[in-house]
């Protein structure tokens, strides 16, 4: 054994330090190789000639490592050695399977780490590659951020690809796109680019002030942008006293350019009419009624296969609106001059803000599957009058039983009597019609479009203080591409950044310091001074 000793173990002879040499060479391979580029060459140069000593070390020693196989000791620790490869093994076989199937569960209460439904049925519909330029100050959190983001879509499909760049080491591509400010990230398809800048990646929560990461939500419009173009012309009303675009709409307008759309004002009495290239019309909560010659020209609109929103607030915004509740009635739907009440399902005990439940349509499909919430302000009811023949009218929303519909809006204090509308009420409804006669003989292809419009009994609801709810803004949004045709595109969107506060009064704040404080401290003292005590007196 002592011979074995002198050639295995003794540090006088050659094996022992070209092995610990070989072992090194083979590490800083494996280092070199990972760096990739040239090193990538010099580390298989080492790794082969590490690999060629440790060869040549074995076979000189080849008949004291045959002396060597059969001690006790090497046994036990040959099993040792070949368990520890074992569970190596098993552990690389597990990261190889969670790289190749990239397996992953989002923990968080809202999924806001995983990618909405939008932005991966995007990335998975492209058909030609999109690459993305971060140019991100580096070593910073927000490069963090928008390189985590990237990866992620990555993931998603082979037809992006992205790349971090500093401008300080890539000065040539900064000078390529223009980029003149940092923190900024740029997609290119072709000879098609778009720019997207910090204050739309990282803006400022409007009810919070505190600030939030945008990043797929911009990212995401720009990919669509680049990839599908212009959506279409969406036209608001206006000269009624309906809501303000740049006021409390003026993230609807926002939203409407993120999903593809062109946005515009339109007084219909000054045009004549509705334009040609209107793609839907949004009559938001007027406080004045239409003349008949505006009636008119909104009907012939719709009948030519038009697409309207239309959203009636209570009387309580402005006052009774006959001509646009005749006109709506006509088309199967009245408007109830009432105010909506739900004692049972409403917004932070604000009965007048009801969270309605979701009926089964095109547009509410994904929001009832993923039981996604909306609130409804201050809304009118709605109920299905005498349906035309030919039209199809389906119910979007409704409260529930415990609801009612206040007559008596003005009254300070809602009170339940026999001359309220007994719940559950209907706050939306969608209309569908077809006014071209069908033969036998017609080509499918040349039946006109059917005229849709979407009836809201509120228009507070897309605010800009209440919009911020991911089912209002989905379902805004659904509403308006179902009217345009754009099926495809009814889904849940990128979620907004979620921030949760604990509101105590000043009875809860002195329980919970009581308890953190002074009783939980005392409780342990107390009981480690009775054990103290008894072994004391053991």
């Amino acid at each position: 054994m002592s011979n074995l000793k002198q050639a295995l173990l003794t540090r006088t002879g050659w094996v022992f330090p070209a092995t610990v040499a070989s072992i090194v060479l083979i590490l800083l391979a494996f280092a070199f190789s990972a760096a990739g580029g040239a090193l990538k060459t010099v580390g298989l140069v080492l790794g082969t000639i590490g690999a060629l000593v440790i060869a040549l070390g074995l076979y000189v020693q080849r008949d004291a490592w045959r002396q060597l196989a059969t001690a006790r000791s090497f046994r036990y620790g040959a099993n040792a050695i070949l368990l520890t490869i074992a569970v190596v093994a098993i552990v690389l076989f597990a990261n190889i399977l969670a790289s190749q199937y990239r397996g992953r569960w989002d923990l968080t209460a809202n999924k806001r780490l995983t990618l909405s439904e939008q932005t991966k049925s995007i990335l998975r519909e492209l058909d030609q590659p999109i690459k993305a330029y971060a140019f991100m100050q580096p070593g910073t959190a927000e490069a963090a951020q928008v390189a985590k983001l990237l990866k992620e879509y990555a993931l998603i499909t082979d037809h992006f690809k992205y790349e971090m760049v500093d401008t300080n080491k890539n000065p040539a591509l900064a000078q390529r796109f223009n980029i003149d400010l940092i923190n900024m990230v740029v997609f290119e398809t072709g000879t098609e680019t778009r720019k997207v800048y910090s204050w739309d990646i990282f803006s400022t929560s409007p009810t919070t002030q505190m600030p939030q990461f945008t990043g797929e939500q911009a990212f995401t419009r720009a990919i669509r942008d680049l990839t599908q173009g212009k959506a279409g012309l969406i036209y608001f009303m206006t000269a009624h006293g309906e809501r303000n675009l740049n006021m409390d709409y003026r993230q609807v307008r926002a939203y409407l350019e993120g999903e593809g759309y062109d946005v515009e004002e339109l007084n219909i009495a000054e045009k004549a009419g509705v334009p040609d290239d209107a793609t839907v019309v949004v009559l938001a909560g007027p406080q004045k009624d239409y003349s008949p010659a505006e009636i008119e020209a909104l009907d012939r609109y719709v009948r030519s296969a038009g697409r309207l929103m239309i959203m009636l607030d209570p009387p309580t915004r402005g006052g009774p609106l006959p001509e646009l509740e005749n006109w709506l009635k006509s088309w199967g739907v009245v408007a109830r001059r009432d105010l909506v009440i739900d004692p049972e399902r409403n917004y932070f005990l604000d009965a007048r803000s009801p969270i309605p439940q979701w009926d089964y349509h095109a547009s509410t499909r994904d929001l009832m599957k993923e039981r996604v919430q909306t609130v409804i302000p201050r809304t009118r009811s709605l109920e299905k009058g005498e349906v035309p023949e030919g039209y199809q009218i389906t119910g979007l929303m409704k409260t529930t039983d415990a609801s009612w519909g206040e007559v008596d809006y003005n009254a300070p204090r809602a009170v339940k009597d026999s001359k309220d509308t007994e719940g559950p009420l209907w706050i939306g409804f969608a209309i569908e019609a077809e006014y071209r006669e069908e033969t036998e003989e017609m080509d499918p292809e040349e039946i006109e479009p059917k005229a849709r419009i979407i009836a809201m009994g509120s228009s507070s609801w897309l605010t800009s203080d209440v919009l911020r709810f991911q089912g209002n803004l989905d379902f805004f949004l659904n509403s308006i591409n179902w009217l345009s045709g754009r099926e495809e595109d009814l889904t849940i969107r990128p979620k907004a950044p979620e921030y949760r506060w604990v509101q105590l009064t000043g009875a809860s704040a002195s329980v919970i310091f009581f308890v953190t404080v002074i009783f939980m401290p005392v409780t342990i003292l107390l009981i480690g001074g009775v054990v103290w005590w008894r072994r004391r007196s053991l």
